[in-house]
């Protein structure tokens, strides 16, 4: 085979890859007294999108402002209220027509392991290269979590060995508490679940979504939708 062919071969294989497509929502809203979610998805999107928004100014008030409260010593209960009314969110497992699991349109084969209350930068730093490196697991996008204190890991499984995502997201968090030091919150094994989208300027994505997205036009800015 010639370069030529080589290339235009390459070429044809990243048209013919879906990247893969997931919901995201609006902040949330008041309802009397209590911050609620939003459960109907305004669009679906890809990761590079997703990314775009994370590294953008979009939301950049709305962390700064969180971590500022954090700092002062804002409560748990104030700090989710806040996140729900102040930050997008997106559920990485795929595309819903409501948020709940017998409303899965398609599933995107991405998993996100929420680490939390990692209260030391160094300690932080360290898991980030850490999950970067991992060579059982493509780190597909990666990024600060809103209150400063963790990471939001998204990562590609395409295989979960015939285990239900109950016990296949356990058998993970044990491997990765293993290999990695900290446990992801096990709230992640939930299908449904809402990550919220702060900003992060060093947000990491796999170079091969950055490509694939290339060329798939979704007509979405999610700077405009959320």
């Amino acid at each position: 085979m010639n370069a030529t062919s080589a290339t235009a071969e390459q070429s044809e294989n990243v048209n013919t890859v879906s990247a893969p497509v997931f919901s995201v929502y609006q902040r949330g809203y008041m309802h009397g007294n209590r911050a609620c979610p939003q459960n109907r998805p305004s669009c679906s999107v890809t990761l590079s999108d997703v990314h775009k928004y994370i590294t953008s100014p979009g939301a950049q008030v709305a962390t700064e402002t969180l971590r500022q409260k954090l700092a002062k010593g804002m409560s748990k209960q104030n700090a989710g209220n806040f996140k729900l009314l102040n930050f997008p969110a997106a559920t990485f497992s795929g595309v819903f027509s409501y948020r709940k699991e017998e409303c899965l349109v398609s599933e995107s084969h991405l998993l996100v392991l929420d680490f939390d209350g990692i209260t030391s930068p160094q300690d932080l730093q360290r898991l980030r290269l850490s999950l970067l490196l991992d060579d059982s697991f493509t780190t597909q996008l990666l990024f600060i979590s809103p209150s400063g204190h963790g990471l939001k890991w998204v990562i590609r499984i395409d295989d979960w060995y015939d285990l239900s995502r109950a016990d296949f997201f356990r058998s993970l968090s044990n491997y990765i508490c293993a290999n990695h030091g900290f446990m992801p919150d096990p709230s992640g094994k939930d299908i449904a679940r809402l990550c919220f989208l702060c900003h992060d300027p060093e947000a990491y994505i796999a170079p091969e979504e950055i490509r694939i997205a290339s060329n798939i036009n979704t007509n979405t800015s999610l700077s405009t939708l959320v």
